[in-house]
């Protein structure tokens, strides 16, 4: 969660925000009444599950990955040498994906 994520959810949750600066790092006062900090409160907590529900579908997904090619090793189907290297190529793509500039 980036600071402009934050400075966003304070902003829908109601607080009122003063920013004394346009340098780095921005400096501001913020606000409000014990209903807007539990709305923001609410409102980080609601993006933070949902950061951690994408990465739980990921590892999901990876482990669905890796079952099912455990499954073909044993049952004859492939060669272990070949589904770890479609599993590597796999893993690296997905996290080239990832990296952020």
């Amino acid at each position: 969660m980036t600071r402009d994520d934050i400075i966003r959810m304070a902003h829908k949750a109601g607080f009122n925000m003063v920013h004394y600066s346009n340098k780095e790092p921005l400096l501001c006062e913020a606000w409000g009444d014990e209903i807007h900090l539990e709305h923001f409160a609410a409102l980080v907590a609601a993006a933070e599950r949902e950061a951690l529900d994408e990465q739980i579908r990921s590892i999901n997904h990876d482990c669905r990955i890796m079952c099912n090619a455990l499954q073909r090793i044993e049952a004859g189907e492939a060669e272990p040498r070949m589904i770890a290297r479609r599993t590597l190529e796999h893993w690296s793509e997905k996290s080239a994906l990832e990296v952020k500039p």
